[in-house]
């Protein structure tokens, strides 16, 4: 869109100025253009830019670009209106697509709420924990499926049986052949149960059974010693991460805990024992099984049958007993998590931002609605022109030359001639690049790289390439890291395509070029009819905010200078 399209205001905005500050103004109040009754901001803009782009504003610290970004999205708000005034809005917020994106940003506003926002780790959290690494604790664990399995054990250990027996006899550990020995174990290495429950004992002493997502486990402490911590500047940010981490994760918990006492949620775990709901599955149980509820909460129920949608029996049917409950469980939970919360976020609004991605969505796809339901609509393309096109520019569907590779690669040129000479000596290629070959990628096939077309490779490599004839093998070439042979095995020279064979490709390139000019005209027409402003003055305010943060970001930038 040319700027002289508009009528252009000069005027001088009211300037917010802040303690200290030189002339400072808000992003959200400069209004940039008025499209009818709508102002755009430069706050506007800038969100605009990095949602389409997923890039900082720095890309428009230029007053041209910055002005040729603001008359697109002038041209693009003129067909949202249009769209608004046909009522596409309404249409869309009736599809799922909206519904079920609405539901995700009311549950992502709750989740910032009751875990985010509250998952906060301050220095002295991490001062503190810093402390606890001046210990080392070395530790032995036994895993079981069951509770009973555990206790049993635990009387075992109680009668003095050898933990490190019983750990190889019956952990479901990864370190059951090592009789549960988790070595030497800091702050923040284990699972949080785990560690807690390690950390808490005696030396030569043993925990009472307890459950993690893994099972149930005892655990058992060998000896700890001191330890001497690396420096804090180098573990801080890793033992932060860490608080956090746990952190988010107890506050979860805590909210579904919450969340399903606030329901009185109850399930019927029997039903996720493997052998009972096999047979419920089965043929001849389970018209009557679907229709018995295996949770119930307050006001509801989710009945057996919707419960077991999405689940595959086969596959239950492989597993062993413990990991079916398991899967079983998470399944049902995770059934209840959208339930529960769909209805605690049916009285909730959203959030000032999740408006603004609610709004910036719905009118993505009313563009959608209005280019191909409006703009496209009567744009058919025929096959005369389809063949008219091909006629004229059937070069750019050009299949180029290309070749067919194999290499071999050495760290060394000592190596590399080597390799030559066994080649040179009559050894077939494929075979050499298969043993000797130092890019695993390529030996695992004998060398094979495949087809590459003129133009894909470096430009020196690219000319001896396509310099060579099929059967040829290269010099010793150097490559960025290291050294390298090639082998020509074929060559296919350059190919037009069959008008059959690109007919559906120029078919869409011609729909996407008459589709632009009629979006063109769209918009020429729009403009006729509307009123548009642009505030020269204020756009090389916005230009001269967007240099000045760019400048400020490559001065903090740690790459520069090097």
């Amino acid at each position: 869109m040319k700027g002289s399209r508009y009528f252009l205001c000069f005027f001088s905005l009211l300037l917010i100025f802040h303690s200290g500050a030189d002339h400072a103004f808000s992003a959200e109040d400069l209004i940039l253009a008025r499209i009818n009754e709508e102002a755009l901001t430069l706050d506007d803009l800038a969100r605009l830019f990095t949602d389409k782009h997923q890039g900082h504003t720095g890309m428009l610290a230029s007053e041209a670009l910055l002005r040729d970004f603001l008359f697109k999205v002038v041209d693009e708000r003129l067909l949202i209106q249009e769209a608004y005034n046909l009522e596409l809005d309404k249409i869309i917020e009736r599809r799922e697509t909206f519904v079920k994106f609405r539901k995700k940003l009311l549950k992502d506003d709750l989740y910032k709420e009751e875990v985010l926002d509250k998952a906060v780790i301050t220095d002295e959290m991490v001062e503190e924990a810093y402390k606890r690494l001046d210990v080392l604790y070395r530790g032995r664990v036994i895993t079981v499926h069951s509770e009973r399995e555990a206790m049993e054990i635990h009387k075992k250990l109680q009668k003095g049986e050898d933990f490190e027996e019983l750990a190889r006899k019956n952990s479901l550990h990864k370190t059951a052949r090592f009789g549960g020995d988790l070595g030497f174990v800091a702050f923040g290495i284990l699972d949080e149960k785990v560690e807690s429950a390690l950390f808490a004992l005696e030396e030569k002493t043993f925990s009472q059974p307890f459950e993690t997502e893994a099972g149930w486990n005892i655990v058992f402490l060998q000896e700890k010693k001191n330890s001497t911590p690396p420096e804090y500047e180098r573990v801080s940010d890793n033992l932060r991460a860490i608080l956090k981490r746990r952190k988010m994760s107890a506050l979860r918990e805590g909210f579904y805990e919450k969340l399903y006492d606030q329901y009185g949620l109850s399930f019927r775990e029997e039903m996720l024992e493997k052998d009972k709901f096999l047979k419920a599955v089965s043929a001849e149980k389970i018209k009557h099984f679907e229709r018995i509820p295996i949770a119930i909460f307050k006001e509801g129920e989710l009945m057996f049958g919707d419960f077991i949608n999405g689940i595959d029996i086969q596959k239950i049917e492989a597993q062993d007993p413990f990991n079916v409950q398991q899967s079983l469980k998470n399944h049902l939970e995770n059934k209840m998590d959208d339930i529960l919360l769909d209805r605690l976020i049916s009285e909730r609004k959203l959030t000032h931002e999740s408006e603004r991605k609610l709004k910036s969505f719905k009118e993505r796809l009313m563009m959608e609605d209005l280019y191909n339901n409006f703009i496209m609509k009567d744009i058919q393309i025929s096959d005369r022109e389809i063949e008219a096109y091909y006629k004229e520019n059937g070069k750019e569907f050009e299949i180029p030359l290309s070749a067919k590779l194999r290499m071999i690669s050495a760290g060394t040129r000592e190596k590399m001639e080597a390799i030559k000479k066994k080649i040179m000596e009559g050894e077939e290629f494929s075979a050499v690049a298969a043993e000797f070959s130092e890019d695993r990628f390529t030996a695992s096939r004998g060398g094979d790289m495949g087809w590459v077309q003129k133009g894909e490779m470096p430009e020196k490599i690219d000319e001896l390439i396509f310099s060579m004839e099929p059967g040829d093998t290269s010099d010793i070439l150097e490559l960025p890291e290291g050294f390298g042979i090639l082998k020509v095995e074929e060559r296919k020279e350059p190919v037009i395509p069959v008008l059959s064979d690109v007919k559906e490709k120029i078919r869409k390139q011609l729909m996407k070029q008459k589709g632009e000019t009629e979006r063109a005209k769209w918009v020429s027409t729009l403009e006729q009819k509307s009123r548009i402003k642009i505030y020269e003055r204020n756009v090389r305010k916005g230009a001269r905010l967007f240099i000045h943060e760019f400048e400020e970001r490559e001065k903090a930038s740690p790459e520069r200078g090097k």
